[in-house]
């Protein structure tokens, strides 16, 4: 899906729980503070293809909560951020579950993204899809996080989006999320 902001730039996100998204914190950084409120009208709206949700245009929803890490100074293992909606989404259209990575997948292209590219006509209003993704090197960084590095298309509006894969038991699952 796909965050919009009050100034009008947008991040990408994925549902993993019943009113819970995650995506880049510094996707949110500008509207959000530890222990303070969230400023500003920050939507996610699942499935979002040319300006409205593929499900129909009531499909938004408001980001009520934001939890991530205080600190973020640049592409970090630790620039995510769980955001809390204000509607049970998940119920729903159901949602993606988490796996931490393994580095014994190094090299393997298991992994797809989605997102939504400024560099797509009309701009950030369609998904992009990448499939065939491999990670080539993992990065231990503070607060027992991994900066995954690959060669996935990285461009502006796709932060926030899942770096996702399939499991026979176990679905669909995230094992981290677009920062740079």
């Amino acid at each position: 899906g796909r965050i919009a902001l009050p100034d009008g730039n947008w991040g990408s996100a994925a549902l993993v729980g019943r009113f819970t998204i995650i995506t880049a914190a510094h996707v949110v950084a500008d509207y959000w503070s530890p222990g303070g409120p969230i400023t500003g009208n920050l939507t996610f709206t699942p499935a979002m293809n040319g300006g409205t949700s593929a499900l129909g245009a009531s499909w938004v929803a408001n980001i009520v909560g934001i939890a991530a890490w205080a600190q973020y100074v640049g592409v970090d293992g630790y620039d995510m951020a769980v955001c809390q909606l204000d509607q049970p989404f998940g119920d729903w259209l159901g949602s993606f579950g988490a796996r931490a990575y393994d580095d014994d997948w190094e090299d393997g292209r298991y992994w797809s993204h989605v997102g939504y590219p400024w560099d797509l006509s009309p701009a950030g209003m369609r998904p992009s899809f990448e499939l065939g993704i491999s990670v080539e090197d993992d990065d231990s960084d503070d607060y027992d996080t991994l900066e995954l590095e690959t060669e996935a298309d990285g461009g502006s509006g796709q932060s926030g989006g899942p770096l996702w894969g399939r499991w026979e038991s176990g679905g669909r699952q995230i094992i981290g999320v677009m920062s740079g």
